[in-house]
């Protein structure tokens, strides 16, 4: 393709995703092509659905592809998405994308079932190669085990264009739903119909999220579900907690930067910018959460004197401050830490306490997204802050004129009055309160995922973000479109007997990820032998044994040899 690239796995993407990494047109030439053939689509269309202004165009990307490909072929080299493509019967071409082309090899015809785990990560690419897989002689059933994460009670509305409608009612074959992008600040769905997906299951136990807005709306979602949002203007005061590795902190910060107006100019360029971002930078944390927000910084600094003594958690920043301040050095500070031991479960019931989810950080270290005042982003519900946080909600009569068939919006190019135009059929409304409910019994929630633009619009005009995720070229609607005759939501553990699972929860809470699902022990026995000679033991293990060895070492991984 003209210059050199590497695989390698990118750590700024959440889960550590593999993508090609070098000369920029090249690598994203290659990352196009990968996506392109794993959600089968035609290359020209994943190009130009990407917004980003330094993208490369998509008759570079066709020419360096095609180049790419005529090597192989010369070479006799083929990947692994090739060896899928072949058996699926899929042959990818890079100008004119998929085209279907008769399966190679043979399917196993003596397998009764298939088991496909994880599945909804599954690519289009992926999920056609296992509803192949199920066309055997023998093949009589297949299990399909997976997550598509549900955030919306049964009743919640949504709009199409002929209306609000329920979402447990919504048919992806004949409902037309409204979308925002809000990179364009452009609404799609009179004109053409944006395919969506929608998924459904019942929660036994949990939270639901009530959000009470300042015009008197009131929205319900789980912990988990994402809402585009803003940051209000205002002097606010925050108390956070921050973990950097296996070390926890509490502290105040001023959320955004104020100048007075004797700054110089170069200060006030800064007006606005995220503090807690920043201190999260300077100290090199991993993760943050705004655990409560106050007007003075007084109150903040009283709730952090609570925090850090209910929960025994230390004040201590994780690096000297600059200038020398407080005569604190690293080493004072490691001996304070070292001294404390491991806190992480005092960490974690400090953020139940507070109504937070472990797994959904307010910030992350690699989290590259705007913070500022005018910066919209989305957020878990669960990190939603009253009197902080503004949501979206399309003006009443936004789409006065509009008739299907009609654009909404504006070309790739947008003109300034334009664009100004459209953003403003939207409006951010403060949120004045924040309940955390119990979910109650056997409640039913929904998900949604609507293609490229990933929102939605909800009861009173309010725009919400996407139910569904999963990984680059992995699409929920696989997993869900299969013909499932039974669903069956595992409430236990079949494997973990209760002195195995409690053994495992006492590790995986030293995780800065570990979050309690509620799943049951196993019925069956089992013992936990703790051992300092742990070969000696293993071959005194009879090999017909049922064994399940769990090896635990005070050691970094990485510097054992394998």
């Amino acid at each position: 393709i003209g210059s050199d690239v590497a695989f390698a796995i990118d750590e700024d993407e959440d889960g550590g995703v593999a993508v090609y990494q070098g000369d920029p047109v090249a690598a994203a030439a290659l990352n196009y092509w990968s996506l392109a053939r794993n959600v089968c689509l035609p290359l020209r269309s994943i190009v130009e659905s990407d917004m980003t202004p330094d993208a490369p165009s998509a008759d570079e990307v066709i020419k360096r592809i095609t180049m790419y490909e005529q090597a192989k072929r010369l070479d006799g080299r083929f990947d692994f998405t090739d060896l899928l493509s072949r058996f699926s019967g899929i042959r990818f071409d890079p100008e004119h994308g998929p085209i279907e082309v008769p399966p190679e090899g043979e399917v196993p015809s003596e397998v009764v079932g298939w088991i496909f785990d994880e599945a909804q990560d599954a690519s289009r690419l992926l999920d056609m190669v296992c509803r192949r897989l199920v066309t055997g002689d023998a093949c009589r059933w297949a299990w399909l085990v997976g997550d598509p994460y549900q955030c919306q009670p049964t009743g919640t509305p949504v709009l199409t264009t002929n209306g609000y409608k329920p979402i447990e009612q919504l048919d992806p074959a004949t409902d037309c739903l409204i979308a925002f992008n809000r990179k364009e600040g452009k609404f799609y769905g009179h004109n053409k119909r944006i395919p969506f997906q929608s998924a459904s299951r019942e929660i036994d136990s949990g939270e639901l999220i009530e959000i009470t807005l300042e015009d008197g709306s009131v929205q319900l979602s789980t912990d988990n579900h994402k809402w585009l949002c803003r940051t209000m203007r205002g002097d606010w005061y925050a108390t956070y907690l921050m973990r950097k590795g296996t070390r926890w902190r509490v502290g105040t910060v001023q959320m955004f930067q104020k100048w007075s107006e004797k700054a110089s100019a170069k200060s006030k360029d800064k007006n606005g910018e995220f503090r807690f971002g920043m201190r999260m930078n300077q100290e090199a944390a991993d993760e943050g959460w705004i655990l409560r927000v106050f007007s003075t910084d007084r109150e903040a600094r009283m709730h952090e004197q609570i925090v850090s003594f209910r929960f025994g958690i230390p004040q201590v920043t994780f690096r000297p401050p600059s200038g020398g301040k407080n005569n604190l050095d690293q080493d004072f500070i490691d001996a304070v830490f070292d001294g404390v031991g491991d806190i992480h479960g005092k960490a974690i019931a400090c953020l139940k306490w507070h109504g937070l989810n472990p797994l959904f950080p307010y910030r992350k270290k690699a989290d590259r997204k705007k913070n500022g005042l005018h910066a919209s982003r989305f957020t878990e519900a669960c990190n939603i802050l009253p009197h902080i946080t503004l949501l979206p909600r399309v003006r009443e009569n936004a789409f006065d004129g509009l008739r299907k068939g009609r654009k909404t919006g504006i070309c790739r190019k947008k003109d300034g009055d334009e664009l100004r135009r459209l953003r403003s059929r939207v409006e951010w409304i403060p949120v004045v309160s924040i309940r955390r409910m119990p979910a109650g019994d056997r409640v039913v929630v929904h998900s949604l995922n609507v293609d490229k633009h990933h929102t939605y619009i909800t009861k009173d005009r309010y725009i919400t973000g996407n139910c569904i995720y999963g990984w680059s070229g992995a699409s929920a609607q696989n997993f869900m479109s299969w013909g499932v005759s039974k669903q069956h939501i595992m409430p236990k553990s079949w494997r973990c007997a209760p002195a195995i699972m409690k053994l495992g929860e006492r590790c995986l809470q030293r995780l800065p990820d570990y979050w309690d699902r509620g799943i049951a022990p196993a019925d069956h026995d089992g013992e936990v032998v703790e051992s300092e000679n742990f070969e000696d033991d293993l071959s005194d293990l009879r090999p017909d044994e049922d064994t399940l060895v769990i090896a635990r070492t005070n050691r970094n991984v990485s510097k054992i040899k394998a």
